[in-house]
């Protein structure tokens, strides 16, 4: 996850990043579609995984920019 490989991000440093990827599988979990904001076409590890999550649940997913 993009949160245990780039140490700057504040989740790595608390040692949470794990808590972190599970919370918002959950609050994926209970959305109705999920928005992605892809500024400038980005889209971090982290933000992917979550894509197939919902992709798998069957989620409809938006995106800020096309991709």
């Amino acid at each position: 996850a993009w949160y245990t490989t780039h140490e700057d991000h504040q989740a790595e440093h608390e040692g949470i990043a794990a808590q972190m990827d599970e919370l918002h599988k959950r609050k994926i979990d209970l959305a109705d579609e999920i928005f992605v904001v892809n500024f400038n076409s980005y889209i971090g590890d982290s933000t992917r995984s979550e894509i197939l999550y919902a992709k798998k649940l069957g989620k409809p997913i938006r995106y800020l920019e096309p991709i």
